[in-house]
């Protein structure tokens, strides 16, 4: 397998640092949270909660727009514009010998239908844009070669469409190591058609200057090493029917900001969106590898372990969206993300586990579905700027570990669903901004939970012999 030469490296210089440094991230306690944690202040800097640039975000428009409009007011080449033949009611193009700018290959050429286009077809043109119909089986290798001019082609399929499926192919490239120096620069879109239903390993790696590529639904499995070092790449659109993405599919594919994927992908492969430094916004239907093995955010972009989160999740990602198909978040699955600015829930989402979303500093706030049943012991340890924990009025919560909300230090006010009969220790520790705290059936409530709650102005009124110690703020303010 060819890995990334950085990712080489820093698996080397963290191995030498994890000699020397023990236990940064304590493996949680499946029976109960850590109660000895440090509460010493840390200086922070949470991820700014702003906007894609302008400028990016209007080029990622302009892509957008032009993937649906591509070709749509261009009417068929005419037949004379190019060189033909053909047998059995078929069409094979030679050469185009036009001079239109954008070519748009009939399906049809005196009644016969195109199948084929043969190599060096449009080599040296100075063709912009090329529509080729979903009528065509077989592109020739070389058949766009040194189209310098060309800036976006459509394409009924990968490769020549037959045994070789290295998009690079089509301009030259015998394999894929080949691509970076075949393709040519300008190009900058491919759409492809519904007849492509997997991207092979390696097939459009090193494609340079690429910046939009466009599938249908038809799309199902995206290979290994799909579209390494796609530096330019801006603008993917994967469609709705992706099952699988291969290892580090999207590898080095530095100016991606969006990534969508579906609730009909089953599984991710390690690094596939390893180096993606402008990701910014990403839907996932589960969090790791799949719903049952690498449940670890950082997994998708290369960490190997729960306790890499922070060195390879990009922090540039600041906004998650989970789909419905994501159950549940395991324990650390998000521990150290600390980029996260807004994450997005399921609405079938049963258990938020231990720290899920340890130290994650920036996420402002958080809806809980009402489907969660148990947030798990410091599952928000240190989310020091979330302002604001939402509960529907269905929620059928009915526990929260200890150390939940253990330093949110912004968050302002709770409101805890009915299921709640116990608030467990040091659940609020350190809330030193909350205001107001609601509920309507507990009746206990464990050591130091609201600790440090220095701004307490409101509380519900429980038998003070159900509060253990440390709760002197709460107690003073009760109703």
């Amino acid at each position: 397998m060819k890995i990334p030469l950085r990712l080489v490296s820093f698996f080397t210089s963290s191995l030498i640092l994890m000699l020397l440094v023990c236990g940064c991230v304590a493996a949680p306690d499946k029976n109960g949270g850590d109660e000895n944690l440090s509460e010493e202040e840390e200086t922070f800097v949470p991820a700014p909660d702003e906007e894609l640039d302008p400028e990016i975000q209007a080029e990622y428009d302009k892509y957008k727009e032009n993937a649906g409009l591509a070709f749509g007011t261009y009417s068929p080449a005419n037949a004379s514009d190019f060189e033909y033949g053909g047998e059995d009611g078929n069409i094979t193009i030679l050469k185009y010998k036009g001079s239109e700018r954008v070519v748009v290959i009939p399906e049809e050429i005196d009644g016969k239908t195109v199948t084929r286009i043969e190599e060096e077809a449009f080599s040296d043109s100075t063709v912009r844009a090329v529509y080729v119909p979903d009528s065509v089986v077989f592109i020739g290798r070389g058949a766009f070669e040194n189209c310098d001019s060309l800036t976006t082609l459509r394409l009924p399929i990968m490769g020549d469409g037959a045994e070789n499926t290295n998009c690079g192919y089509i301009f030259g490239a015998l394999t894929s190591d080949s691509n970076t120096v075949a393709v040519p620069a300008s190009l900058e879109m491919i759409i492809f058609g519904e007849n492509v239903t997997e991207v092979e390993d390696n097939a459009m790696s090193g494609f340079k200057s690429l910046k939009a590529v466009v599938f249908t639904d038809k799309l199902v499995k995206i290979g290994q090493f799909s579209f390494y070092e796609n530096e330019e790449l801006l603008y993917v659109d994967l469609g709705s029917s992706v099952n699988e993405v291969g290892e580090y599919a999207f590898a080095d594919c530095g100016s991606v900001v969006r990534i969508e994927l579906s609730e009909s992908c089953e599984k991710i492969g390690l690094g596939a969106f390893l180096n993606c430094e402008s990701l910014k916004y990403l839907t996932l239907p589960f969090v790791g590898g799949s719903n049952n093995e690498n449940t670890f955010f950082g997994y998708i972009f290369g960490a190997e372990n729960y306790e890499w989160n922070d060195n390879f999740v990009p922090g540039s990602l600041s906004d998650l969206t989970l789909l419905d198909t994501c159950t549940e978040i395991s324990d650390m699955a998000f521990a150290d993300c600390t980029g996260l600015v807004k994450v997005t829930l399921p609405e079938n989402l049963t258990e938020i586990g231990i720290r899920a979303f340890y130290n994650c500093y920036s996420i402002r706030g958080i809806n809980i579905p009402d489907s969660v049943e148990k947030i798990g012991n410091d599952a928000f340890f240190q989310c020091r700027t979330l302002e604001s924990v939402e509960f529907g009025e269905g929620s059928v919560l009915s526990g929260i570990g200890k150390q939940a909300f253990y330093g949110c230090e912004s968050l302002k006010s709770i409101l805890l669903p009915d299921g709640i009969t116990v608030i467990n220790a040091s659940s609020f520790f350190g809330c030193k901004s909350l205001e107001s705290v609601g509920f309507s059936n507990v009746q206990s409530i464990g050591e130091d939970a609201f600790g440090g709650c220095v701004s307490l102005k409101e509380a519900e009124a429980i038998d003070e012999e159900k509060i253990e110690e440390g709760n002197y703020y709460y107690t003073s303010v009760m109703k």
